[in-house]
């Protein structure tokens, strides 16, 4: 990672990390193209919510609608499994994170809308350095 990223010390995550998140009964779904894999969303169970830990479409596969699927897939998923919504963190201003959750039905939350766990995610060391590269935002929709 460079750019930004650099001025943060931040790493991006391996496959060893994604393998331990894993095994941490994060759920992980996957969209594949021609039996190569384009696009993934993480997430995990936090306070009554389906918390996004990380949503990604390859590049060439954008604008095709794979996020909206992959969003429409967790909503049902949460519903389905009585969790009370769905939230995450993002950049605010990155027109791909921020703007793009606002687009699709989801709201701006304060610290204090946040359950105990979000909010003890959202003022994580991990989240300040994430703060020192662009201001954060946590998302959500309650259903």
């Amino acid at each position: 990672m460079g750019g930004a990223y650099a001025a943060a010390n931040l790493t991006g995550l391996s496959a060893e990390i994604y393998a331990e998140n894993l095994r941490k009964n994060e759920l992980f779904w996957l969209i594949e193209h021609r039996d190569l894999p384009v696009g993934f969303v993480r997430a995990r169970p936090v306070d009554d919510l389906l918390y996004i830990a990380e949503i990604c479409v390859a590049r060439a596969h954008q604008g095709k609608g794979l996020g909206r699927r992959l969003l429409a897939h967790m909503r049902q998923y949460a519903r389905e499994n009585e969790f009370k919504g769905l939230a995450g963190l993002t950049w605010k201003f990155v027109p791909f994170n921020g703007p793009y959750y606002l687009h699709n039905g989801f709201e701006e939350w304060s610290l204090g809308e946040a359950g105990p766990d979000m909010r003890a995610i959202a003022t994580s060391e991990d989240e300040q350095k994430l703060n020192a590269i662009g201001e954060r935002m946590i998302f959500g929709e309650r259903f």
